[in-house]
């Protein structure tokens, strides 16, 4: 999977459009970029969730508390998605976020 939304410049504005089809982007350079959305499947699988959480770090309780996620926890969901041999959207999608930068940069021959 290819990096998506590539611009030339560092992005200062970025909108989605009523519909959800479109990506519009403003870069430091004033270019604007606007990209095709594809629609994604429903539903999301029940590790989406999980993963959202452990990113930003923090989950919010029964009680609409936040309470911290632990960092051992997204490296446990990453983990058990990298053993995953799904082909599905969700799973590329995972194998895409979770990949070493370094060395899609390098296959990349950048």
């Amino acid at each position: 999977m290819n990096d998506p939304f590539q611009h030339g410049a560092a992005i200062h504005d970025a909108q989605v459009n009523a519909d959800g089809t479109r990506l519009l982007m403003v870069g430091a350079d004033q270019a604007v970029s606007i990209w095709e959305i594809d629609p994604v499947p429903m539903p999301a699988p029940d590790w989406l969730a999980g993963l959202a959480e452990a990113v930003a770090g923090e989950r919010t309780d029964l009680d609409d508390l936040a309470e911290p996620v632990p960092a051992a926890a997204a490296y446990e969901l990453r983990k058990r998605l990298e053993t995953g041999v799904g082909d599905d959207f969700y799973s590329r999608w995972a194998r895409w976020f979770f990949r070493d930068r370094g060395q899609a940069a390098e296959a990349a021959g950048r």
